[in-house]
């Protein structure tokens, strides 16, 4: 007795519907539908994550080295203030000039840009418009006539001369205040050191005291 496997060459087997895999997102414990490639989306998942965090790394590689050139110069700038700071004492530069020397010398090496800032605008109103000092007024004359300068050769959209013409204005009166400022600062006595007048008010006081027991 022969078998007939012919039936068999009819069956055909069940198509299986596709089921998409899924994977998770990084960073997140939810669950994404893989989609299949299309032709607008071709790479695979793995090598898009890949190049997002290799950017990722180069970012902030850039990052780095911008900060380290930063701070090597600024370490440079702090040695080179230290040494200048040494030789002003020696040569008897002014003591307002030497401190706010000191000041970025300490900004530099902190990295605190906020601290010589805010102490050149005190020291310059404190000492220069209030008590009268020339050195803080002659060092605002200085850093104004440069900005000036360069405003005056400076070249931008014909939108923008209003702006910039009334920005020289601004630096031109403002050298003829600091100039009549330095006039009558420079009429005056030189401002004593504290302690001389400490000593004169103790002197002024023991003369009182004297006068009231000898009366």
């Amino acid at each position: 007795m022969s078998l007939d496997f012919t039936a068999l060459n009819s069956i055909t087997p069940a198509k299986k519907s596709y089921i998409p895999p899924t994977v998770y997102e990084e960073g997140n414990l939810a669950l994404l539908l893989q989609k299949p490639a299309t032709e607008q989306n071709t790479a695979p998942q793995g090598e898009l994550i890949h190049s997002h965090r290799l950017d990722a790394e180069l970012q902030e590689r850039e990052r780095t080295r911008e900060m380290y050139a930063t701070y090597q110069d600024n370490i440079k700038r702090a040695g080179s203030l230290r040494a200048d700071l040494l030789k002003g004492i020696q040569r008897g530069e002014e003591p307002l000039a030497l401190l706010l020397k000191a000041v970025e010398c300490i900004s530099l090496m902190t990295g605190d840009t906020v601290i010589y800032d805010q102490s050149k605008e005190d020291i310059l109103a404190i000492y220069g418009w209030g008590l009268g000092s020339p050195e803080p007024l002659h060092a605002e004359l200085k850093d104004t006539v440069n900005r000036l300068e360069r405003l005056k050769r400076a070249t931008v959209p014909p939108e923008d001369q209003p702006r910039l013409e009334r920005a020289i204005r601004s630096h031109e009166e403002h050298i003829e205040s600091l100039q009549r400022a330095i006039a009558r600062a420079e009429r005056q006595p030189e401002l004593r050191d504290a302690s001389d007048i400490v000593n004169e008010v103790i002197a002024d006081l023991k003369r009182r005291a004297g006068g009231t027991e000898n009366g």
